[in-house]
């Protein structure tokens, strides 16, 4: 690879070679990250159609994963207690639970930016307010137990998630996210 010769160089004078290195080279054609420095100017409308059917995905996989424990009609008491209420819109869903609930929420970026955006995914001790949603009288305002952060990465496989601000934290596929934001309100109650 050549550099173009700058004008105190002249327009005559033979261009310097410019070495790079095996770990460079690699990085200029691949696109591995979209959180890397001006990764998300060479996304192409491909890949941003491609990462927002994976968020989809992930939103959708939350609430398939727990349909199984989705209060139905004629419901016992305790049956009601240990089900999962997903609430689920374009960018984000909620999974509410008797005592905690998990949102996930995608806030995308500006198409001009670096990056996709970011995925927030907020666990809840309480009753989280959802917009349609039937306010119970009995439950408190919800206090935020964790948050995490991540953005989404590509990857040979496809896109997955990492965590943002952490090169080297393992990229997460969806399945794994999904499984990870939703294991907090399918453990076993704590013994207290």
């Amino acid at each position: 690879m050549q550099r173009k010769p700058t004008p105190s160089e002249g327009v005559g004078a033979p261009a310097e070679p410019v070495d790079v290195g095996e770990g460079d080279e690699g990085r200029i054609d691949e696109l591995s990250g979209v959180g890397a420095a001006d990764a998300g100017s060479r996304l192409t409308p491909q890949q941003r159609a491609a990462a927002r059917r994976e968020l989809e995905r992930l939103l959708d996989k939350m609430v398939a994963d727990i349909k199984h424990r989705i209060p139905g009609p004629g419901v016992s008491a305790e049956q009601s207690a240990s089900a999962l209420v997903p609430y689920r819109s374009p960018d984000r869903c909620v999974v509410q639970g008797a005592e905690r609930a998990v949102s996930v929420s995608w806030f995308a970026a500006q198409f001009t930016d670096v990056s996709l955006g970011e995925l927030q995914v907020i666990e809840w001790l309480g009753v989280v307010a959802v917009r349609g949603a039937t306010r119970r009288r009995e439950s408190a305002a919800a206090t935020i137990l964790r948050a995490d952060v991540y953005r989404q990465v590509q990857t040979p496989e496809g896109w997955g998630w990492q965590p943002a601000g952490r090169d080297d934290a393992p990229i997460l596929s969806t399945d794994a996210l999904a499984a990870a934001c939703l294991a907090p309100l399918l453990a076993p109650p704590a013994a207290g």
